[in-house]
This record gives structure tokens, sequence and C-alpha cells, in this order.
């Protein structure tokens, strides 16, 4: 199975990083439906084409990592490549790896 992990550094608080990841939620929501919720500083979600996600805060860093179907495997790099885009549009600095 298909996997995307993503770290993103970042320097906000908490409290900030949760805002900014509603907002990603929200973006990332506007193409594809997200049926999830947060668990303390954890978003769990389904979609079309991911058969579990999750988007984790951490002071200084946020996690996402989502397990793609079979049919959604294809399509990892234009996935990665469109979180990464959503992180740092969401985000005042740092990268993924």
């Amino acid at each position: 199975m298909a996997s995307v992990n993503i770290e993103h550094h970042h320097t906000i608080d908490l409290g900030e990083a949760k805002k900014r990841a509603d907002k990603l939620i929200e973006d990332l929501s506007q193409k594809q439906k997200l049926d999830g919720s947060w668990k303390g500083m954890r978003y769990e979600f389904t979609a079309t084409g991911v058969k579990r996600g999750s988007i984790a805060l951490a002071e200084g860093r946020i996690n996402v990592d989502i397990e793609l179907t079979f049919l959604a495997a294809a399509l990892k790099g234009a996935i990665e490549e469109r979180l990464q885009s959503a992180l740092r549009k969401n985000s005042p600095q740092g990268g993924g790896r």
C-alpha cells in the first residue's frame, strides 16, 4: 500500500498551528471532502482514495501521514506536491521531508 509521510517544520506555537491546520484542512476539503475529527492535537480522516490519514501537531512541526488506496497510489506524487504546497501556504517557514 502506498503512503505519503510529510514532516513540516514551523516556528509558531501550538494554538496558532492548530488554527493553521484547520485552514489547511479547509483548503484541502475544497477539492477533496475529508471526513474526520480532531483527537487532541491529531486530526484523523478518511477520503476518497485515502484509506486513513492524519495531521498531527507538535511543537515546531506538523506531521501528515496518509495511507492511499490501491487506485490512488498512482497519484502519490501529485498528492505529495499538493500537500507540500498547502503546508507552505499555511505555515510561516520551514520545509517538509
